[in-house]
């Protein structure tokens, strides 16, 4: 299919199917380090042109790396029209989640996974990248949007960092709520996604390995502005996490 970029030149789209995809969509290759996300005609879920540009200004390794946006040629009638729509990132944050055109297809820096065992890491794997994504949760607080659709799926882990992916559902909130409100929720995502990796990764434990994950969080959870020092003082003495989560009360 043929698309426009958000500087009005035309594109075509040649790459090659992954077997990775959702509701919305599905994801291609061009390369080894270039990817991108094709949404499906009838998908209603696509990332947001303000939250897109937003994202793509960011350099930190936690989360995705987005390089541009495109837009069905043939849903434009108007060209002059459709260049002001595209580029005019409303700055109305009531307005911001309301886009004229809809993103149909976005390129990002692919992120390769590694499957290893979190547990089995050192404890300062686990909680170094842990205290990255809440300060990148707190950073997306600050400018008052919502993490949401953070999951297990939407995480890529490797041995350098763990990576956010797939942030079409993020959205701006009113500045009225509040920003403590929203970094509170913000935190609470990242550190029950953790939990829910960690037991994930390791699925192929006994049940008591998942239920003792589940506590060591869990003080984490019910109190996320402090969240990375509780969960340290928990696994103080631990050279992975598996040695407080393996061990029998």
């Amino acid at each position: 299919m043929i698309y426009y970029d958000s500087k009005g030149k035309i594109v075509e789209f040649n790459g090659v199917k992954t077997n990775l995809e959702g509701a919305n969509g599905e994801i291609y290759k061009i390369n080894s380090q270039i990817a991108y996300k094709k949404y499906f005609s009838y998908g209603e879920c696509k990332i947001k042109q303000a939250i897109f540009e937003f994202i793509k200004s960011i350099n930190n390794p936690h989360i995705v790396k987005l390089l541009e946006r495109y837009y069905l040629a043939e849903d434009v009638i108007d060209y002059d029209i459709f260049m002001y729509l595209v580029n005019f990132i409303e700055r109305d944050i009531s307005k911001y989640n309301n886009d004229h055109c809809k993103i149909e297809l976005y390129t990002y820096e692919w992120v390769e996974e590694e499957y290893f065992d979190i547990l089995e890491q050192t404890v300062d794997y686990l909680l170094d990248n842990l205290n990255e994504l809440l300060r990148l949760a707190d950073f997306f607080s600050m400018n008052y949007i919502s993490l949401s659709d953070i999951k297990t799926a939407n995480m890529v882990c490797n041995k350098s960092n763990i990576v956010l992916i797939d942030p079409d559902m993020y959205y701006f909130v009113d500045p009225k709520n509040g920003k403590f409100n929203l970094a509170i929720e913000n935190r609470r995502y990242i550190l029950m996604v953790m939990k829910t990796l960690c037991q994930k990764l390791t699925e192929y434990r006994n049940n008591s390995i998942s239920n003792n994950i589940a506590e060591l969080f869990e003080s984490s959870i019910k109190s996320p502005q402090y969240g990375v020092s509780l969960l340290s003082k928990k696994l103080s003495g631990c050279r992975i996490p598996l040695d407080y989560v393996a061990r029998t009360k």
